[in-house]
């Protein structure tokens, strides 16, 4: 069972992420986008590296094991809602090098 669940749970990490750097690939004008990117990625690392160390602490208090549901739960439902409010990017020029602005000309042929 719990092979199941951490199958899972993993399977939509996964999925989160993939549309995570979806976004913010799109959120970032094309000349700072790699800086974007590059600073969201390090500090998901960084959260990564401080996670288990407080998640430890705060299981080693009475009813940690509550506390740590109970936070991880809040975050989702943030993450959720919050999500609900980001923009469509679709067909929106961003910066000078937008593939939307090329000509037809400026396209390779092979």
């Amino acid at each position: 069972m719990l092979i199941a669940f951490s199958a899972a749970w993993n399977f939509t990490c996964e999925i989160g992420w993939s549309g995570l750097y979806t976004i913010n690939a799109e959120l970032y004008p094309t000349e700072i986008r790699g800086l974007g990117v590059g600073w969201g990625n390090a500090f998901s690392k960084f959260a990564g590296i401080i996670n288990p160390v407080l998640t430890g602490v705060i299981m080693d208090l009475s009813g940690g094991k509550y506390i740590v549901m109970v936070l991880i739960g809040t975050l989702f439902v943030v993450c959720a809602i919050a999500s609900m409010f980001f923009r469509e990017t679709r067909n929106v020029l961003k910066g000078k090098a937008s593939t939307l602005d090329r000509k037809k000309s400026d396209s390779f042929v092979f």
